[in-house]
């Protein structure tokens, strides 16, 4: 990561820690209705816009399966790592 979104993320230098909040991986059924996942995820990151108002953290993180970066690319996430298995995609969106 480059060092100016290290510090755009708000990363602390020495320990390399940051904080974000965690969104839970969105599934999609074969039964849902058109437009459910897209509902699920609006609400899901108009509640994290709220949150930062009171709380300050800008940032959103989601551990998902590779296939799914394109959905989440989608909706403002960048992908910075694979998890230690390297099975999941760690991808970060600014709120």
């Amino acid at each position: 990561m480059s060092k100016n979104l290290q510090k755009r993320m708000n990363m602390d230098p020495d320990s390399r820690i940051l904080q974000t909040h965690l969104l839970g991986q969105l599934c999609r059924s074969e039964s849902s209705a058109p437009g459910f996942g897209e509902s699920m995820m609006n609400s899901a990151l108009k509640v994290f816009r709220n949150v930062k108002k009171e709380v300050g953290c800008k940032l959103i993180r989601v551990d998902c399966d590779p296939i799914m970066t394109g959905y989440y690319e989608k909706h403002g996430f960048r992908s910075i790592a694979f998890n230690k298995e390297k099975n999941q995609l760690q991808m970060i969106a600014f709120i």
